[in-house]
């Protein structure tokens, strides 16, 4: 069996990563940004300490995904403003999800090579 990269350029894809920046394509973007496969939106902020629906739909108008991946440097919190936020988010179709930077970089390039329409917001 033979194996062949996916090399679809017209995708963005994330090719390294720093403790502060990624590499999408030939570009580094430094944290916080949202990569989508055909949008990237640098210095990305919430509205304030807590991510809220607002700030999603802000990416959806820019490029409409049915997932949300959420990356952070630590551990993420599973509190009751992230569960109301997954609930708010399923009300309108959509997934959301957080997990280690790390691990949503790698899922982030999975779900792009199978030609998912996802979101990544690297914080």
């Amino acid at each position: 069996m033979k194996f062949v990269e996916y090399q679809d350029v017209s995708r963005n894809r994330i090719r390294n990563s720093e403790s502060d920046k990624v590499l999408v394509n030939a570009n580094w973007h430094r944290f916080p940004c949202a990569i989508a496969p055909r949008a990237i939106v640098d210095n990305w902020q919430m509205t304030n300490d807590a991510i809220h629906i607002d700030d999603m739909q802000s990416l959806q108008n820019q490029y409409q995904a049915d997932l949300i991946i959420i990356g952070y440097e630590s551990e993420p919190k599973w509190d009751t403003s992230w569960l109301k936020l997954q609930a708010q988010m399923h009300q309108l179709g959509m997934g959301i999800e957080q997990m280690h930077r790390d691990a949503a970089i790698r899922t982030f390039n999975v779900l792009t090579t199978e030609e998912r329409p996802v979101w990544l917001v690297l914080l």
